[in-house]
């Protein structure tokens, strides 16, 4: 517990440092925490230039060291150095003429970096798809996903992990939905409503309830 979080909702590890970067969505920053657990420096602040977040939803490390950060309230995700630099923009594109972006995100959730490290996948929640982007520009890979309940179907998806066999494990209302890479259903499993995190690790996935702290395994067969 640190006084300094208000809503801590993610974190990501620099193994070359020993560094911990939290994600507070309540305060659109990151803070840093040294490898004897004190803060050492905030990262971002509230806003929608470059650099800045408006309630951040998830944060990771990609193969280059940087920050990788779904920029929840800006429909953007956003690459950062782990000093805060700004490096480059996911999800968004120049219109032609330079008159501002268009973008391809509404609310993205959950994001997540495929084993090889080649490519960031982003739960878009608000448009009820997966968008899969090239980890190294940015580029659009693929998209697949629309709204609805049966199976192969989205329901608002909150977060994503890729297993270790390469398909991406999705978590949208009350179930967990196994994809391949290219978008093709597989298969999926029913689990309690409301959760609203979820990781693959090994042969198994780990799924939390932020408020009841609740947590579930289930093997992948």
């Amino acid at each position: 517990t640190n006084s300094a979080f208000l809503f801590p909702c993610s974190i990501a590890f620099k193994i070359e440092t020993k560094e911990a970067f939290v994600l507070d969505k309540r305060q659109s920053s990151i803070f840093v925490i040294s490898p004897s657990y004190q803060v050492t420096r905030s990262i971002g602040k509230g806003g929608k230039k470059s650099g800045c977040l408006n309630s951040p939803a998830a944060i990771l490390l990609d193969n280059k060291g940087r920050l990788v950060v779904s920029d929840h309230g800006n429909d953007r995700i956003q690459v950062l150095e782990t000093d805060g630099t700004f490096v480059a923009y996911i999800g968004l594109h120049h219109q032609e003429g330079g008159k501002g972006y268009l973008q391809d995100l509404s609310s993205p959730g959950g994001i997540a970096l495929s084993v090889d490290g080649r490519a960031v996948a982003v739960a878009d929640t608000g448009n009820n798809r997966i968008r899969i982007y090239s980890a190294n520009s940015g580029r659009s890979l693929q998209c697949f996903g629309m709204r609805g309940r049966a199976n192969g179907q989205l329901e608002k998806p909150i977060d994503l992990s890729w297993d270790t066999q390469g398909h991406l494990l999705v978590l949208d209302e009350g179930r967990v939905q196994v994809f391949t890479e290219k978008g093709d259903f597989l298969r999926a499993q029913k689990v309690t409503e409301h959760l609203n995190g979820m990781s693959a690790i090994g042969q198994c996935v780990l799924l939390s309830d932020t408020y009841s702290v609740n947590k579930m395994i289930w093997k992948i067969k």
